[in-house]
């Protein structure tokens, strides 16, 4: 489900990549919004059911609901925006300043418009060249988080992004061993009852 949900998200992006402009009519913007919508509906039910089967005691599973909402509701609010909109300022600054140079340098009819009409056609494709700058960037990070959660879920485990249990038992017992921590020791019989197949 979170593989699906990450697929909506990168339809969303895609979408946005490739088709924005400043001529689109608000109505093409339909489909991505449901698909954002739904990614982000299936990943609250994800984390959610990820809360409920964790096993956590009835005493500590309301602070884990707080937190799941939290982080939802207040870091996705708040924070998300904040980042994207600063990335926003810094990209925009720098096309805008690009592509005055080049409309100024390479237009002879520039000379008959007015500062405002020069001024207004920049920022307007400063802003479209930064928002695909943008959603070309957060594409990016959604398609190689996709391929981290494929390649997590399937039967090919890279092992040095992925080791399997055994090979971090064998690693941390080999490092008891050898160093005589009987701190390494406590980890190693802890996860050796914790990452036994069920």
């Amino acid at each position: 489900m979170t593989a699906i949900s990450f697929a909506l998200a990168i339809v969303y992006l895609g979408y946005f990549y490739f088709f924005i402009d400043y001529g689109v009519e608000k109505e093409m913007l339909f489909i991505p919004l449901f698909f954002r919508g739904a990614a982000a509906v299936i990943i609250s039910i994800v984390f959610l059911t990820s809360i409920v089967q964790s096993g956590l005691p009835f005493q500590v599973f309301p602070q884990a609901l707080t937190i799941n909402g939290f982080t939802g509701a207040v870091m996705g609010a708040t924070l998300g925006p904040a980042i994207i909109g600063e990335f926003l300022r810094h990209t925009m600054a720098k096309n805008a300043t690009l592509l005055g140079a080049n409309i100024l340098n390479t237009n002879p009819d520039i000379s008959f418009a007015t500062l405002g009409q020069v001024y207004g056609m920049v920022q307007t494709q400063a802003l479209v060249v930064s928002m695909k700058e943008i959603y070309g960037c957060l594409l990016i990070v959604a398609l190689a988080s996709l391929i981290i959660i494929l390649l997590s879920y399937s039967t090919v485990r890279p092992l040095a992004i992925f080791p399997k249990w055994s090979t971090i038992r064998r690693v941390i017992k080999h490092l008891a061993r050898t160093n005589g921590s009987p701190i390494l020791a406590m980890i190693f019989h802890h996860i050796s009852h914790v990452a036994e197949p069920k």
